[in-house]
């Protein structure tokens, strides 16, 4: 048989760093919003797909972050870059916020924070016009 078989065998190799705890999130709310908005920094550069979310639990219903595992209903998760709607929130105030951080090599979280909504709100500025006229002065 003049047909020949060939086994070709490879590995793909990616190199990288499990992901750091996330830091210095903050949320903000625009006055007249429906949605609240959070940012944080990521730490190091990973190189590999590393996926994050922001984790809200209402204060009321565990100590913080570190008790999530016990109650996960409560938790309210958002995948990054996404905004909070409010409405999911039911009307509570006070929430422990972290942000974790998962990809391959391993996962991290950021610190707990204690939110307030009520002093998230960023006011709207004041809008100011000026009027110009075409004509002179007499």
């Amino acid at each position: 048989n003049s047909e020949m078989h060939r086994l070709v065998c490879g590995t793909d190799i990616c190199a990288g760093y499990p992901p750091d705890p996330p830091s210095n999130l903050t949320c903000s709310i625009h006055e007249d919003s429906e949605y609240m908005a959070c940012t944080w920094d990521t730490g190091r550069t990973t190189h590999l797909h590393t996926h994050y979310s922001l984790h809200l639990r209402s204060v009321g219903s565990a100590q913080g972050a570190e008790d999530a595992e016990e109650d996960a209903e409560e938790d309210a998760v958002f995948p990054a870059g996404s905004w909070v709607p409010l409405s999911t929130l039911r009307n509570r105030t006070r929430y422990w916020a972290w942000v974790q951080a998962r990809n391959k090599l391993g996962t991290a979280r950021s610190a707990p924070r204690r939110l307030n909504l009520q002093n998230l709100v960023v006011p709207i500025l004041p809008l100011f016009s000026a009027e110009t006229t075409e004509t002179s002065p007499p």
